[in-house]
């Protein structure tokens, strides 16, 4: 199962590049890969954050402690939303200004990328913790709340 998984994960990366380098040229394909970058440098640190509290969730799991567990879930969560939320607010309103210190050329779509990833980031933040939760119980259907 984890092979379709990966699979699918290589066939989008691969396949947008490859839409974007035939749509868009290679300046789409620039400013993607500066969006990129930006978007590995803050996930990571939101990663980070999430990683300390995955033994502590399935610790509290095991220990069939539900209302801590989702509560310290919920905690996470909306710590990393709130930290990624600051993180993120110079990225949306000063991007230009950004962009114009940090490189001498910027391509042509690299703003609309950069504030179109950080709103997916500003969603997808909550996958991790997730995820925790999926992995401490290991059984999907065996969830109790």
């Amino acid at each position: 199962m984890e092979f379709f998984g990966n699979a699918a994960f290589s066939a989008v990366n691969e396949g947008s590049n490859f839409i974007l380098n035939l749509f868009g040229g290679p300046v789409a394909n620039a400013a993607r890969g500066i969006t990129y970058q930006i978007r590995g440098a803050l996930m990571m640190f939101i990663g980070n954050i999430q990683i300390a509290s995955n033994p502590y969730l399935t610790e509290l799991y095991a220990k069939k402690d539900h209302k801590t567990f989702f509560n310290t879930f919920f905690s996470v969560s909306k710590a990393s939303f709130f930290i990624l939320s600051l993180l993120c607010l110079p990225f949306l309103f000063y991007t230009s200004y950004i962009l114009d210190m940090w490189l001498h050329e910027v391509p042509k779509y690299t703003e609309s990328f950069i504030q179109l990833t950080v709103y997916f980031l500003l969603v997808r933040v909550f996958h991790g913790p997730i995820d925790s939760i999926f992995k401490a119980v290991g059984n999907i259907k065996s969830i109790k709340y």
